[in-house]
């Protein structure tokens, strides 16, 4: 599209609009109409997407959502004005499929104007996407709250209640919009034929890796308070430190590490500000470390043996933090000796009194293949079940 100027337009209702605006009503007009309207300038021509990127407005998105499928990708954007809006990006033929849902939380779905669902011609998926979430990652400056990758193992469109567009067609076989098949299943109505076959792994890398080289141009690090993972390789979360300011998440919850050895070594180092993290997925390494902000973790490890438990105990008695530590594991090494050096026990319970405190250390392993450390008031336990 061309590029103009405010003085190359001769249309009455322009002399006030925003392209002659002063430059500081300008700026305050940008920096409050949040990031739906900000996506939608910039779509206007070339001279207002270059005025905004120019003024560096904040987009005011609270948090993102980002879910890889086989043939798709959806996203979910929280606005700090309460809004959302729900993507779904396919690839058709040489087309891209977008459909754009946006739901305010004072008002039920509006299945008409709340919708858009369009062909983009001969676009590629990704860059539909990037329109619109390279400007909102290389200009945030409302720290996100959360911020989501995560692998799915559907195809696109299993919703049936998002999907009224695709329910429009000749004998359910022809979708009479854009004329590719369709068939439905238990899933709902799915676009079959020419959908990008690409897959979800390589685009999760590949998006991970765009946004390091896309944030090269941004002063400071992306803040996020949690950080969700799904699907992921261990040196992908490495790459993301380069661009997300590790030292200020709050919460890291990686359900899978991808084509990873077992016993995986998970560091620690410079992550002070955590409060929690979750590990789910592949056998890790036990974290043990000198626990200042930590609250609570979860993970999962191939073994435990005494000689883990009884060092995981004296370090959370000591931790000036931790409050609750979990172990999903595979199998138990020297169990009765293990038991032997707990001690006393009530039903696979322990309870220690932790010196100078009214706190008690919990350890519970009468859940199947998963025992858990937790700090507790003294108050809670019966006197003859505690541990001196």
């Amino acid at each position: 599209m061309t590029s103009f100027k405010p003085e190359q337009v001769d249309v009455g209702f322009m002399q006030t609009g925003l392209l002659t605006m002063p430059d500081l009503v300008e700026r305050r007009i940008l920096d409050n109409v949040g990031f739906l309207a900000l996506i939608q300038l910039r779509k206007v021509c070339r001279y207002l997407r270059d005025r905004i990127d120019e003024v560096n407005p904040d987009y005011r998105v609270e948090s993102i959502y980002l879910a890889y499928y086989r043939s798709s990708i959806r996203a979910n954007i929280d606005s700090t004005d309460g809004s959302t809006v729900e993507l779904i990006f396919a690839k058709c033929g040489n087309d891209t499929l977008l459909q754009w849902d946006k739901q305010d939380t004072l008002l039920q779905w509006d299945k008409g104007d709340a919708r858009k669902t369009m062909l983009i011609n001969n676009e590629e998926t990704g860059a539909s996407f990037w329109k619109i979430f390279e400007p909102i990652f290389v200009n945030q400056k409302t720290p996100l709250t959360s911020l989501t990758f995560e692998e799915r193992l559907f195809d696109v469109f299993q919703n049936t209640e998002l999907d009224e567009y695709f329910h429009n067609t000749t004998e359910d076989t022809i979708c009479s919009e854009c004329g590719h098949e369709l068939e439905k299943d238990g899933h709902g109505v799915f676009h079959l034929s020419k959908l990008n076959k690409d897959t979800r792994h390589a685009r999760i890398e590949e998006h991970i890796e765009r946004l390091r080289c896309m944030m090269e141009s941004r002063k400071k690090l992306l803040e996020v308070d949690n950080l969700y993972l799904d699907g992921i390789q261990q040196h992908q979360l490495s790459i993301m430190s380069t661009y997300i300011n590790m030292k200020k998440v709050k919460k890291i919850d990686i359900e899978d590490f991808l084509h990873e050895e077992r016993t995986i070594r998970f560091d620690l180092e410079g992550l002070d500000s955590i409060e929690s993290l979750c590990f789910f997925g592949p056998y890790l390494t036990a974290p043990i470390y000198p626990f200042n902000s930590i609250r609570s973790i979860y993970c999962t490890v191939a073994t435990i043996d005494p000689n883990l438990i009884m060092e995981l105990k004296k370090v959370i008695s000591t931790s000036p933090s931790l409050q609750d530590y979990g172990l999903s594991y595979g199998t138990i090494i020297a169990e009765e000796e293990m038991y032997r050096r707990l001690g006393p026990d009530t039903t696979d319970e322990w309870f220690y009194l932790l010196k100078d405190t009214d706190m008690i250390l919990c350890i519970n392993n009468n859940d199947d293949s998963f025992i858990r450390f937790q700090k507790i008031e003294k108050s809670e336990i019966p006197e003859n079940a505690i541990i001196q």
